[in-house]
């Protein structure tokens, strides 16, 4: 699925399961969206109001992300055998 299929009216849980690589974009502007019980009925614009950010920058930030593909070097197995970011 391409980024531009990253629609304001997605909900955001579908945003972050389909392409991993925004989780960062809703980390960085302070959204608690990663595991959000509303997560699967927020919608991007929805999410964008609730924490007073321009939908449309948001949606651009979003697609961008959405076109960097996450790298499974990113990822390594910690000391206790746990995945964690490097």
């Amino acid at each position: 699925m391409p980024a531009s299929a990253i629609t304001m009216d997605m909900p955001v849980e579908e945003v972050m399961r389909r392409f991993p690589s925004t989780i960062g974009v809703f980390l960085r502007h302070r959204m608690h969206c990663i595991g959000c019980a509303v997560g699967p009925f927020h919608r991007v614009d929805d999410a964008a109001a609730e924490y007073g950010l321009d939908p449309v920058a948001l949606l651009a930030e979003l697609r961008a992300a959405a076109a960097v593909p996450v790298q499974p070097s990113a990822m390594r197995t910690s000391a206790c055998g746990s995945r964690t970011s490097t």
